[in-house]
């Protein structure tokens, strides 16, 4: 029986021998021509969590049917689909010793064989050590310390990045690697430094929403030689990351510790959806539209990673006229100073990408600034340009709550509502003024550039 071999090249697997690594199934991609039905090659994509590995057996042709004659011992199963795709399932590598497999899969197609060789090649796993948490801040410096092998001359750290906003987007992966030369015994690498540019900014203001879901996060370390053949590999699985450093009030997503709310304050936390902080606070509210947090049954769940948003006006859960502690936050009640009308809300989005709020009674004021088009030569005048400023000042806040006005200031936008009116800005303050009273009351004033048609 004639056997063909299919060349140039041989199809090579790389997996660390390690238990429960799963080798992705490989799929090679044929071509069906109805005309004489011919299955003829036309090339094949083929990966693995390691490396990338490609296929050309040539221009090869059989005919269908088309059977699996036989296997070597390191592949699992071989299917061949009716659509002309082949695909190649192996065995775990912790079966099989560290070393190269080599093998070839028959196939058989009316009285000829056809030769795919196969190299399977099992490394040695790779240790990769980092301290566990439920959910690490991608700014918290976090690392990953990574022994380096005697003959390693470089390593990557590869990220495989799922991100989604709320349940109904799609599932968006990032794959990012970065190659780092060392030669010293032990590197530390911080996975969150990378991660935390990838966060989007979300602005929507609600009742009760999903702002995102943590980043689940799979860490790949891949060691090479100087021959840049791969030599060991490490893999961590699962890991959820947040953006910004761990809040001061953790497990609610804000740094304001201690603030002062008024009976009609709006009030703004967010949390993790499987924290028993958020469903306890919530389950204070009362009120006919009080949102309810259902338990995701399997507790492993990226569901319970996702951060809520909870929006809620102070009355309908914090009693009038004290000092109330939920959890890590102090508010702190304080009465309506006299001839105030109403009460300022802000809302911005802090350093772990949610919506944080502030509430005052100061005053605000109101400017435009104008520039002026026109020839330099002539002075004839073709149009102006008009910039509405907001300028804010807050009334006297606590001394805790300057930090809480820093990081305002800090942000790329907010929503401000005066009365019933809402204005989109961005702060432009260059500097915090602050009033240090004979009472030890502070106050500041803000300036926000209004976006035009924003109100």
């Amino acid at each position: 029986m004639e056997t063909i071999v299919f060349t140039p090249n041989t199809l090579t697997v790389i997996a660390p021998k390690q238990q429960g690594y799963e080798v992705p199934v490989h799929t090679v991609y044929y071509n069906l021509r109805l005309g004489n039905r011919n299955l003829t090659n036309v090339g094949s994509s083929t990966s693995t969590s390691i490396g990338t590995t490609t296929l050309n057996p040539g221009n090869i042709t059989f005919q269908n049917p088309v059977e699996v004659f036989s296997i070597p011992m390191f592949v699992q199963n071989v299917e061949v689909t009716l659509g002309g795709k082949i695909f190649i399932t192996f065995v775990e590598p912790f079966t099989l010793n560290i070393g190269e497999h080599t093998g070839a899969i028959t196939f058989r197609c009316f009285g000829k064989l056809y030769e795919l060789p196969i190299t399977y090649r099992v490394i040695v796993p790779k240790r990769i050590k980092m301290s566990p948490k439920e959910v690490f801040f991608c700014l918290d410096k976090d690392p990953i310390h990574v022994d380096r092998s005697t003959n390693a001359h470089k390593f990557e750290m590869r990220l495989t990045m799922q991100m989604k906003s709320n349940s109904l987007m799609p599932t968006n992966t990032i794959v990012q690697t970065y190659e780092y030369l060392s030669y010293r015994p032990v590197v530390d690498v911080y996975p969150g430094d990378e991660i935390n540019s990838f966060f989007e900014t979300n602005y929507a203001t609600s009742y009760f929403i999903t702002r995102y879901y943590a980043t689940k996060v799979q860490v790949e370390i891949i060691e090479y030689n100087a021959q840049n053949e791969i030599i060991t590999y490490g893999v961590l699985h699962n890991l959820y990351f947040l953006p910004g450093k761990t809040p001061k009030a953790f497990p609610f997503l804000t740094n304001g510790t201690k603030r002062r709310i008024y009976d009609r304050s709006k009030i703004a936390v967010s949390a993790l959806y499987n924290s028993p902080d958020l469903a306890h606070f919530i389950s204070k509210d009362d009120g006919p539209t009080a949102p309810t947090i259902p338990p995701i049954a399997d507790p492993n769940s990226w569901e319970n990673y996702k951060v809520m948003n909870w929006t809620f006006e102070r009355l309908d859960v914090i009693p009038s006229g004290v000092v109330y502690r939920e959890t890590t936050i102090d508010f702190v009640s304080v009465p309506m100073p006299n001839g105030s009308q109403n009460i300022i809300h802000l809302f911005f989005e802090n350093q772990n990408r949610v919506m944080d709020w502030f509430s005052c009674v100061g005053e605000v004021k109101f400017t435009s600034e104008f520039s002026h088009l026109q020839d330099e030569t002539t002075g004839q005048k073709f149009g102006s340009l008009e910039t509405q400023t907001l300028i804010l000042h807050t009334g006297f806040i606590l001394k805790e709550e300057i930090p809480l006005i820093n990081e305002l200031i800090k942000s790329n936008e907010c929503v401000i509502q005066i009365g019933e009116e809402f204005y989109k800005a961005k702060p432009i303050s260059q500097k915090n003024e602050i009033y240090d009273t004979e009472k030890h009351l502070y106050a500041m004033e803000i300036e926000f550039e209004i976006k035009r048609n924003a109100r």
